[in-house]
């Protein structure tokens, strides 16, 4: 049945109301005809954090690492990568940079090591080399012109530019603001001031149909010295200014260190944490659908030292810091996925084995809620639908699942003293 576009009256009555806004700010949607039509799907840059068609932040302490997670996420959407288990686009796309802080030698400097980390791994070639060359823009202020540099201010120039890229090719996906701080042009405690910058950064988003991406900073946690728990450093309320600021945006993606305490209870290593070697990545609001879990990152050691690689076992030890329930239901869902893997796709079969104790509705319903994670609510391990077939992200979690039971890691000791915190007022 093909869906109708027009009111029921065969025609469309809201035609004045229509002419009369196209040449207003404003524009009236054909909401009657999304009846009867699947929404649109979300078109991920990077699954669980990445959308394109949305504009949010990166929010974290200063210090923490966020300038090369943004590279990581530039040369993921440039080159169509997955990342940090994620699935990328598997399309290569233009990735825009306006930096307003880093000179442009620290960012050659930075974009270096990136390519020295990216050179170990051995699916990496040099045509991915030459895409994420090509696909780099990267925009940086005049200081010597003396015209206003916030980023309403600057979208005239910007306005130019992206039409300029666009018609160069490929689609822009993804653009990065660095810093809010540096292109609000106004007090952060003030939401009237930053409606300017809001609107900018939505017109952006409409513009390229790309992802926006701004880079933010926290404000100090109101307790003095003594650091809030994991779970209140990653709110979306820390986030320094105005409540409008996080309120504007459609997602906000936040990174946060490991204290030494709590790396040690995950049998991590002491001395790597007391240099903020761990963090957690979190997406704490988003639009597009549920929250994504916790990633675990570590920091590279020796080349590319620095960049965050995820944690062979960060399902797991995320898992540990949510909670014991969060831990079990993981494991539960680990026990499962090994199954499939090792060849055991029939349902009873499943069941049977995980199982045994529950009733045949408690016994559905169970592996029904494991499998609904697996596929994607949660892990993207298995196909969607009804497949039992590994997706690559799936083939990968096997792999890393092995390997931990046959190399357990060892516990750390106890730490001196925790480390020491400085948040931006």
């Amino acid at each position: 049945m093909t869906a109708q576009t027009t009111s029921p009256l065969g025609s469309d009555n809201l035609a004045d109301v229509r002419k009369i806004l196209s040449s207003t700010p404003l524009l009236l949607l054909d909401t009657y005809s999304w009846r009867g039509v699947p929404p649109p799907i979300v078109l991920w840059l990077l699954a669980g954090l990445l959308a394109r068609k949305e504009a949010g932040c990166l929010a974290g302490r200063s210090n923490v690492g966020k300038g090369f997670l943004l590279l990581l996420f530039m040369l993921c959407v440039a080159t169509g990568r997955d990342l940090f288990g994620r699935r990328g686009s598997g399309k290569p796309m233009r990735v825009v940079l306006i930096e307003m802080e880093d000179s442009s030698e620290e960012l050659q400097r930075r974009i270096d090591r990136l390519l020295d980390l990216m050179r170990q791994d051995p699916t990496w070639t040099m045509a991915d080399e030459e895409t994420f060359w090509t696909h780099l823009t990267i925009i940086a202020p005049n200081w010597n012109s003396a015209e206003p540099k916030d980023l309403y201010s600057l979208m005239p120039t910007i306005r130019t530019a992206i039409a300029g890229l666009k018609k160069a090719g490929p689609e822009i996906g993804l653009i990065v603001l660095d810093t809010f701080s540096a292109l609000s042009g106004g007090d952060e405690n003030s939401a009237e001031a930053q409606r300017n910058f809001s609107a900018a950064m939505f017109e952006l988003r409409d513009l390229t149909g790309g992802c926006v991406l701004v880079v933010h900073h926290l404000r100090k946690p109101g307790n003095g010295f003594k650091l809030p728990g994991l779970l209140d450093r990653l709110s979306f309320d820390l986030v320094r200014g105005s409540s409008a600021i996080v309120a504007s945006m459609r997602y906000v993606l936040q990174i946060e260190a490991l204290t030494i305490s709590e790396a040690v209870r995950l049998g991590l290593n002491e001395e790597k944490a007391r240099r903020g070697g761990y963090a957690i990545l979190a997406t704490t609001k988003v639009v597009t659908g549920p929250k994504g879990d916790w990633i675990l990152l570590e920091q590279a050691e020796g080349l590319g030292g620095g960049f965050w690689l995820i944690h062979p076992q960060s399902d797991q030890l995320c898992a540990q810091l949510h909670s014991a329930g969060a831990a079990q239901e993981l494991s539960q869902d680990e026990a499962v996925f090994l199954s499939i893997a090792d060849g055991i796709t029939d349902y009873e079969a499943l069941k049977a084995k995980h199982f045994p104790d529950r009733d045949k509705e408690g016994a559905t319903n169970a592996l029904k809620g494991v499998l609904r994670r697996l596929r994607g609510e949660r892990h993207e391990w298995l196909g969607k639908g009804k497949s039992m077939a590994l997706t690559e992200a799936g083939r990968l979690r096997v792999q890393q699942l092995r390997d931990a039971r046959t190399k357990p890691g060892s516990r750390g000791t106890e730490p001196e003293a925790d480390l020491d915190y400085s948040y931006d007022t």
